[in-house]
């Protein structure tokens, strides 16, 4: 059985390769079942059976050299901490938000260029897309052919990886558009792509020297990635309903509609991720829910007074400081409620009712930035 990472000839009954201890069963690209050599389908889910090649593994090879140094450090760390067994078998199970990059039509476009300069246009694809997953701290985990496949979650968790992958994918897709632009200059061809977003459980495995680590997707994870392409055409970010509910708060939303999935009795719920939001959702406790606020009448007051100020023409800044938890974004709430109702309930008013009602303007730290407040 031969290799295909290290194209070693090894016994056919192994199982990993007894020169770089790579696997040597055949795997379902999306749903990691383990497949006989001779299926061209996968046995569970139906997908075309593709194997990676020496020039996938390549380009993962180099895509993860590439990471920069203190992500690295955080995966290594975060990998000391990951559950595995002796034999090989992975062991820890991770609730993760994956991000699929595949090209459209990818299969006239070889064709029509050539298969050298084919694989020059993925390979700056994936030196474009890269940067911009680890920009985010997400990790690349599979090349294979025209499509690349990010995990947000593993080794290295956050609290809001499904919005960083969303993120990611907004980015992604606003650099394809450029670089769409220049092989259309330099090939005339029409070069798009389609980013898929989903979130749910993943098994992954240790991380090897190389930053490359093994997962499997019993739960369907990654499959349902990659299936929900086919409901939208290119350029679009596409999220599944289990991402939606975490980043819904953040982005607009165009509900695409159920899309069936073989393997699934129900329909999935599909979005196609429009743009960040300029005024935020609920982003904490529960939607339509609501609660008065309860002793800070002196801080709203000293709140609303500022407004009269503003809108005497001085300028204004305040500091809210106050433990986590405390209330200092219901604070903030509760006095954007009270301008507006003040404003609203003012007559012959000479400003534009855009000016009475005021211009909120909102600016988020992110902890995946670097040398930022």
């Amino acid at each position: 059985m031969i290799c295909t990472h290290c194209q070693t000839n090894n016994p056919d009954t192994a199982h990993y390769c007894m020169n770089c201890g790579h696997e040597l069963m055949r795997r379902c690209s999306s749903c990691q079942t383990e497949l006989p050599q001779a299926a061209r389908f996968c046995l569970a889910c139906g997908q075309p059976v593709l194997v990676e090649t020496t020039t996938d593994a390549n380009r993962l090879s180099r895509l993860t050299a590439a990471v920069p140094a203190h992500l690295g450090q955080k995966i290594r760390s975060a990998s000391e901490l990951t559950m595995s067994h002796p034999t090989g078998v992975l062991g820890e199970q991770r609730t993760i938000t994956t991000l699929l990059v595949d090209v459209v039509g990818s299969t006239a476009l070889s064709i029509q260029l050539g298969e050298k300069p084919w694989m020059g246009v993925i390979d700056r694809t994936f030196d474009i897309v890269a940067p911009i997953i680890y920009s985010f701290e997400g990790t690349i985990v599979r090349t294979l052919g025209d499509s690349l496949l990010a995990f947000f979650g593993a080794p290295v968790a956050h609290e809001d990886d499904p919005h960083r992958a969303v993120r990611a994918g907004m980015e992604i897709i606003a650099q394809m558009q450029v670089y769409s632009r220049e092989l259309m200059e330099q090939h005339g061809i029409l070069y798009a792509m389609r980013v898929c977003i989903n979130t749910g459980p993943v098994v992954i495995g240790p991380v090897s020297e190389d930053l490359t680590y093994d997962y499997t997707s019993d739960s369907g994870t990654v499959n349902l990635t990659s299936r929900i392409k086919f409901a939208s055409q290119s350029m679009d970010v596409l999220i599944t309903g289990n991402t939606f509910r975490y980043i819904a708060p953040y982005f607009e939303c165009e509900n695409v509609g159920p899309v069936e999935v073989k393997g699934l009795v129900d329909p999935v719920q599909v979005y196609r991720v429009k743009a960040a939001r300029a005024i935020l959702g609920q982003t904490r406790g529960f939607k339509d829910l609501t609660s008065p606020m309860v002793g800070r009448e002196r801080e709203l007051a000293t709140l609303t007074r500022l407004c009269e100020a503003v809108r005497a023409g001085l300028g204004r800044a305040v500091l809210i400081v106050g433990e986590p938890g405390l209330g200092k974004t219901r604070l903030i709430q509760e006095w954007q409620k009270a301008v507006k109702g003040e404003y609203s309930s003012t007559a012959h008013s000479i400003q534009s009712e855009k000016q009475e009602q005021g211009q909120w303007v909102t600016g988020r730290c992110t902890s995946y930035s670097q040398g930022a407040a």
